[in-house]
């Protein structure tokens, strides 16, 4: 925040952390889909962010204003005027863990299956008959079965936004093979969505840096 606070005046900051901490969001990375193609359309709307699990303790923040949302737009079109993450094509930046969730869904291709998990147990959702629209990947049904072991090692972890009819996969993950790459990762054993400590993070900088 300490950017945004040499940048706009104090009132301002105020909405725009309002929000921030509403949505409970800790890093740039936080705003966009794991491709870092475009925002997480939830997140742009005053949303938090579906199929995403906090990494921290968040405090009961209260909704913001509608004058709040508006400056929080605002401001995101500001500083995002492509609204794609800045470091997006940059495979180096794409491999750094600086996201303050875990992904919550996995979407095998081969199958055509969506895998949800809390940790304990995986659900499976059935694909949805849906037409081709561009930044949807595939539409799945709300209601799971119980799904026994772990999901394929096909699949992959995914974002979605989930509406009142349906769960639609976003974006994979981009940043996976990467972190798997610059870490030296058992590809097999290796979990993209956890966070890594500093010193890893620090030795995973080019080093022209």
């Amino acid at each position: 925040m300490d950017w945004v606070m040499r940048r706009y005046s104090w009132k301002v900051t105020i909405k725009i952390n309002h929000c921030r901490r509403y949505l409970q969001l800790v890093t740039i990375s936080d705003l966009f889909l794991h491709d870092g193609k475009r925002f997480h359309p939830d997140l742009y709307g005053g949303v938090r962010a579906s199929g995403r699990l906090a990494q921290y303790a968040w405090p009961d923040i209260s909704p913001p204003s509608k004058s709040c949302w508006v400056v929080w737009k605002q401001f995101l079109r500001s500083e995002f005027p492509q609204r794609a993450h800045p470091n997006a094509a940059d495979d180096v930046w794409r491999g750094l863990q600086s996201y303050s969730h875990d992904l919550q869904y996995r979407f095998d291709e081969d199958t055509r299956s969506l895998y949800r998990g809390d940790g304990d147990r995986w659900w499976k959702h059935e694909q949805l008959r849906a037409p081709s629209l561009r930044g949807v990947i595939a539409k799945f049904s709300l209601q799971s079965t119980i799904y026994d072991g772990d999901p394929p090692e096909s699949s992959g972890w995914v974002d979605v936004e989930i509406t009142k009819v349906a769960i639609v996969v976003l974006s994979e993950s981009l940043r996976s093979a990467a972190v798997v790459r610059q870490l030296g990762l058992d590809e097999d054993n290796a979990d993209p969505t956890t966070a890594v400590c500093l010193e890893a993070r620090i030795r995973m900088l080019p080093p022209e840096l």
